[in-house]
């Protein structure tokens, strides 16, 4: 069974995350999954203050593209998952997806729309267009709350000066011209309008 690949891209803190959560839940249990591109960031050793995390050899984007390919063709594969504190992929990753129910896979990050091989995979693309400060402002409380990384310690080396708006402009925001749809984000956070219409069109 040949599975619906559909693929957001945008900026960081744009809301990617949360648009693929909301159109997971827009479908039965089991039908649509979500995979995360940030689980294919590379090992590093240097320190996470040190690390470019916003450019795209950060990740390897070449598995990837294997993985949405074969998830594409209806297989199953070895989910990848990142673990922030230790730096590096957990071992004994689980198959996914885990029901035979799925027959739509969200990939959704940075990069997403950067590699022409997957995009060529995509049955619809959607970029999220916001303001680059609006989306490193929501990056700052999302890092503070979930990675449990003090903002003053997140930004000390000027990373947002250094890699997040320049990463921004020069790999993500380009990639906006490759999107079948673009989502103009706001403070309301509102996805309803591209969930309706993606439950309407996969259903």
């Amino acid at each position: 069974m040949k599975r619906t690949v559909i693929l957001i891209g945008g900026g960081t803190g744009s809301g990617k995350t949360t648009l693929a959560n909301e159109l997971r839940k827009s479908f039965p249990n089991g039908v649509c999954e979500v995979v995360s591109s940030d689980n294919y960031y590379r090992d590093f050793t240097e320190s996470p203050e040190e690390h470019n995390f916003d450019e795209p050899d950060a990740y390897d984007l070449e598995l990837l593209a294997r993985d949405v390919k074969a998830l594409q063709k209806g297989k199953t594969i070895q989910k990848i998952e990142w673990d922030f504190h230790q730096r590096k992929r957990k071992e004994d990753a689980p198959p996914f997806p885990t029901s035979d129910a799925t027959r739509i896979v969200v990939v959704e990050g940075l990069f997403t729309l950067y590699v022409e091989e997957i995009r060529a995979l995509a049955d619809l693309k959607i970029f999220i267009d916001l303001d680059p400060k609006e989306g490193v402002a929501r990056r700052l409380r999302r890092d503070l709350e979930k990675k449990e990384r003090p903002t003053e310690s997140f930004d000390k080396t000027g990373r947002i000066a250094r890699d997040v708006l320049p990463g921004y402009e020069k790999y993500v925001f380009p990639t906006k011209r490759f999107a079948d749809r673009v989502v103009y984000n706001d403070s309301r956070g509102d996805f309803s309008e591209i969930v309706r219409f993606v439950a309407e069109a996969y259903r």
